[in-house]
């Protein structure tokens, strides 16, 4: 009996999940397969290490990607907290490059209960 999960994420760019997910201190491995119990295999297009089985992604037919894991063998993070931090992470990155792109300058920042965050910025002209 197969215990994976695939949970879908609004993110569209491998570039930006990779990023985000070596900020978060994870380490990538490129990998095709993820393990879970009683050795099953899913497919993926790359994966984070973790202490037991590997947490994998894999772009679906929309464009975005799965995350892919056997949680019951995920050790060191819970599937809720995964992917909460990763999402406020990319979140986090989209709203600082927009800012950017649009001439503001980044003047204070803080992190508020670990799930928001809060960006002053400054725009001149």
């Amino acid at each position: 009996m197969s215990h994976f999960t695939n949970v879908q994420v609004q993110i569209k760019s491998a570039k930006d999940i990779i990023e985000c997910l070596t900020e978060m201190g994870y380490q990538i491995i490129t990998v095709q397969t993820v393990n879970g119990y009683g050795n099953t295999k899913e497919m993926v297009d790359f994966a984070v290490k973790t202490e037991g089985y590997s947490i994998g992604f894999r772009r679906n037919n929309e464009g975005v990607f799965d995350i892919v894991a056997d949680w019951w063998g995920v050790k060191g993070v819970t599937e809720r907290e995964f992917i909460s931090n990763l999402c406020v992470a990319y979140a986090e990155k989209k709203v600082r490059s927009f800012a950017q792109r649009k001439g503001f300058r980044l003047i204070e920042e803080s992190v508020e209960s670990g799930k928001q965050f809060l960006l002053v910025k400054r725009s001149y002209g």
